[in-house]
């Protein structure tokens, strides 16, 4: 395994760990500042059974919210993300970090962060009696806090969650412009550009990519640096490294050399 994706691996194991950690110690800080309100009677058996008929209608009402949410933000970060990107530099050819997958994990994040936010009041509006008990239920049976306060908690490391990987996703790319190659990666100030009269070869072979085996592109410059196509492209499969290879080997005057032991 590729010690980028041991740290990958790393990285989201101590990240869930902190955010387990994070939803405990809120969840224990709300039993103490926002207590439940124990009105409407949901201790008795008959509150028990009238919680059953009502959990399949309340989990279909939350999937059908997250889903409308969803689609909803999928559509928003789709449109911030290409509004972004019409600020870069003109070039024959740019490979961004947006794109189906980064959008679908923004939207999958902000969905979850405005269905908290939303859920309860909403649920409330259209059943007034059922949706108070439901989240009453919850409050003091499941959580021994306000549900619609720990919910609003929770939809808030979601929200920044997502704005930030908006930000990021926006912020990398690489493009081959006109005399130059441009790159900049998530957590970049400022781009790094590669001159294509600085190119000393351009080679390319089928070799080990992550998990499986993959064509890959390597340029190799006169200074003595490289840039591997794989590890370095924001986005894309080896359609975008092979056509990103051409353009650059068409402007740099460099053929793309296969190489057998790639």
């Amino acid at each position: 395994m590729e010690a980028r994706s041991v740290w990958i691996i790393v990285a989201a194991f101590l990240g869930n760990c902190l955010f387990v950690w994070g939803v405990s110690a809120y969840n224990n800080r709300l039993k103490r500042l926002a207590p439940p309100n124990e009105n409407v009677d949901v201790r008795s058996p008959d509150a028990e059974r009238r919680f059953a008929r009502l959990s399949n209608l309340f989990v279909l009402y939350y999937l059908v919210l997250t889903v409308v949410f969803v689609v909803l933000m999928y559509a928003v970060s789709t449109q911030i993300a290409t509004w972004c990107l019409s600020w870069l530099p003109t070039a024959e050819l740019s490979i961004p970090a947006t794109g189906s997958s980064l959008s679908s994990l923004v939207a999958l994040l902000s969905g979850m962060g405005l269905t908290a936010i939303t859920s309860g009041p909403i649920m409330r509006l259209i059943w007034p009696v059922n949706g108070t008990f439901f989240s009453t239920y919850l409050s003091v049976r499941r959580y021994g806090c306000d549900h619609d306060r720990l919910c609003r908690g929770l939809s808030f490391p979601l929200l920044l969650i997502a704005a930030a990987v908006l930000g990021f996703g926006t912020n990398s790319y690489v493009q081959a412009r006109s005399t130059v190659i441009a790159e900049r990666s998530f957590l970049d100030v400022r781009e790094s550009t590669y001159e294509y009269s600085n190119i000393k070869s351009i080679e390319t072979g089928v070799g080990r990519l992550g998990r499986g085996f993959g064509r890959d592109y390597f340029i190799t410059f006169r200074d003595g640096t490289g840039f591997d196509f794989y590890r370095r492209l924001p986005s894309g499969g080896e359609l975008e490294r092979r056509r990103l290879a051409e353009v650059i080997s068409r402007k740099s005057g460099i053929p793309i050399v296969e190489v057998k032991n790639f």
